[in-house]
C-alpha cells in the first residue's frame, strides 16, 4: 500500500454507487443492469431483514445471490454479534473470489445492515463493566442512555464508526464495481429546531450519517417509479442524479466536463448512465 499519482487513465466514474429510494422503487431490480456475465459475476448479498431479494433473477447465469435464512430456533437466539460476524465473513469471501469471480458486489438493504451494527453497539454498551453503576450515580436510565450512546461520537466508538469501517473496506476492495441500495427518509432541514417542519429526502440512516454517506460513493442516485402511460405499458423508472425538489440526498463525484453532461434524471440502467458519461470503465463486460 502506498501513494500513487493520478493521471488521465487513473479515474473511472461510477465505480462505487449507492441507490436510495422508497420501497418498491426497483432498486434491487436495477442491480441487474450492472455489467456481468457467466465469467464476470454479479454477487448480490441481501442483508438480514432485507426483503427485496424476491425480485432477483436467479435464472441469470451471471448472478449469484445470497439471502439470510431464519430458522424457528434462530429467531429467539439470534444475537447481532453472530449476525454481523456472518455478514462480514460472507462479504470478504465474495470479494476475495471464494464464491466465483466477483466483477460486481451488490449490497442490498444498507439500512438493515446499519440496524445490526447499532444493536451490537447497544448491547456492548449496556453490558460493559461499570456502565450500570455509572448510570445509577448519574440517576439516568441505563437503557435509554445506551440507546443514545450506541450511535457513537467522534470520541467514542459505536454503530456509526463500525458501519463506516465496513463500507470503507468494501469500497477499497479491488472489485471493479460496488453498488448498494438503501431506503429513503425525510430529514429536517434544521435538526436543532424541533418546531421546524421543512424536510428533504436523504438515505435512511440516523443523524449526520444520512448526509455523510453521500460522500462515501462516486454516485448516490435516487430511484423513482412513475405512473404507467397506458394499459399494459411499463411505468417509467428513473434515477435522480442531482439535488432538486424534495430530494437532496444525491450527488456525484465527476470532473466538471462530465458533470455538465449529466441530466438531472436518467433511466434506471447503469449501462445507459455510463454511455451518458462517455466513459468505458476498464474491464467492462458488454452484454
Amino acid at each position: 500500500m502506498a501513494f500513487r499519482q493520478l493521471d488521465n487513465t487513473s479515474v473511472d466514474p461510477a465505480r462505487r454507487v449507492l441507490i436510495s429510494g422508497a420501497p418498491n422503487s426497483r432498486k434491487t431490480t436495477s442491480l441487474h443492469t450492472w455489467p456481468h456475465d457467466s465469467e464476470h459475476l454479479l454477487h448480490i448479498l441481501s442483508y438480514p431483514g432485507e426483503k427485496g431479494y424476491k425480485t432477483i433473477d436467479t435464472k441469470d447465469p451471471g448472478v449469484r445471490a445470497y439471502v439470510w435464512e431464519y430458522g424457528v430456533e434462530d429467531m429467539a437466539k439470534m444475537k447481532p454479534h453472530a449476525v454481523i460476524k456472518e455478514i462480514e465473513q460472507m462479504t470478504w469471501e465474495i470479494l476475495s473470489g471464494k464464491h466465483g469471480p466477483c466483477h460486481v458486489f451488490a449490497g442490498d438493504g444498507l439500512h438493515k445492515l446499519y440496524g445490526w451494527y447499532y444493536s451490537r453497539a447497544y448491547l456492548d454498551l449496556l453490558n460493559s463493566p461499570g456502565f450500570q453503576t455509572s448510570c445509577d450515580k448519574q440517576h439516568v436510565d441505563p437503557e435509554e442512555t445506551a440507546k443514545l450512546r450506541a450511535y457513537g461520537s467522534p470520541h467514542s466508538p459505536g454503530a456509526h464508526s463500525d458501519f463506516m469501517l465496513y463500507l470503507t473496506k468494501v469500497s477499497h476492495s479491488p472489485v471493479p464495481f460496488v453498488v448498494m441500495t438503501i431506503w429513503e427518509e425525510p430529514e429536517r432541514d434544521d435538526p436543532a429546531d424541533p418546531r421546524s417542519k421543512a424536510t428533504h429526502i436523504f438515505p435512511a440512516l440516523p443523524g449526520k450519517l444520512a448526509q455523510r454517506i453521500i460522500g462515501e460513493f462516486d454516485f448516490v442516485l435516487y430511484a423513482e417509479v412513475g405512473l404507467a402511460p397506458g394499459p399494459n405499458l411499463p411505468a417509467p423508472a428513473t434515477w435522480q442524479t442531482q439535488p432538486g425538489g424534495k430530494v437532496w440526498g444525491v450527488g456525484s463525484k465527476l470532473p466538471v466536463e462530465l458533470a455538465k453532461r449529466l441530466p438531472a434524471k436518467v433511466p434506471q440502467d447503469f449501462g445507459k448512465l455510463l454511455t451518458l458519461l462517455e466513459e468505458k470503465p476498464k474491464g467492462e463486460v458488454k452484454k
